[in-house]
């Protein structure tokens, strides 16, 4: 019996270096160049800005110890 040793790439294969090849040459062209720049063009305004602590409510300043809440806890 003849055993063929014709070779055959996969369809796969022949894709990802395709698509590997088409990216490497838009890439080289200097199609992502805008998209991947380093500057940042946002500004953003103080008063617009949250941080941990404006998430928590202040506590009113004559309830310093609970009595209903510290009686719980005992």
């Amino acid at each position: 019996m003849h055993t063929s040793r014709h070779h055959v790439i996969s369809p796969l294969a022949a894709a990802l270096a395709v698509f590997a090849v088409a990216l490497l040459l838009i890439g080289n062209s200097g199609f992502f160049r805008q998209a991947f720049q380093r500057e940042i063009l946002a500004s953003v305004d103080q008063s617009e800005v949250l941080g941990a602590t404006d998430m928590v409510p202040e506590k009113p300043a004559s309830s310093a110890t609970d009595r209903t809440l510290a009686s719980s806890v005992r």
